[in-house]
């Protein structure tokens, strides 16, 4: 709980890429940007525009961090809030929900039976790929669609439980 002055930081933390998935969208389809595949500004855009579409935005720790980096990145931008959209995290779920030993998404779909990723978040990896490592860039991508099967399945898993109180409703436009 250091205090971090801004003298002492040599570069910004950033997002560098990001996957998702719609719902109902088939199992194959997966949106993935990355600052490598044309600039950070096209890659934090092409975020806002799927979470200016969404009225459901699922993740795990995504109230508190996802979120949150989004923001600020989309503020850095000059981007507004997108279109109004609602929060069910995953993690949050489990915390507010359970009392698991630990609650990050690799042992709650172990728990709970969810094929879960295969791939551990690795920053050494993540610095390769911003560098130009092509086979980094394949594995960071694979990491984020892992998340995202994951994440998907843990969801499925608690909301057809009934774990998920005031689950926004999810109505076809």
């Amino acid at each position: 709980n250091k205090r971090i002055s801004p003298d002492d930081v040599i570069e910004w933390p950033r997002t560098i890429c990001w996957a998702a998935q719609w719902d109902d969208e088939d199992e194959d389809i997966f949106y993935f940007a990355a600052e490598w595949d044309g600039g950070h500004e096209a890659m934090i855009r092409a975020a806002w525009d799927l979470f200016d579409e969404a009225d459901v935005v699922v993740g795990h720790n995504m109230a508190r961090f996802d979120a949150k980096k989004l923001r600020s990145e989309w503020a850095l931008y000059g981007l507004h809030d997108p279109s109004p959209w609602k929060v069910v995290d995953t993690m949050r779920v489990a915390f507010d929900r359970f009392g698991f030993e630990s609650n990050t998404l690799d042992s709650l779909c172990t728990r709970f039976g969810v094929n879960a990723k295969t791939d551990k978040y690795d920053a050494k990896v993540a610095r390769a790929a911003v560098d130009g490592d092509r086979e980094a860039q394949a594995k960071l991508k694979r990491y984020n669609v892992g998340d995202i099967v994951a994440t998907k399945g843990l969801y499925r898993v608690f909301r057809g439980s009934g774990y998920i109180p005031g689950h926004p409703v999810m109505a076809r436009h």
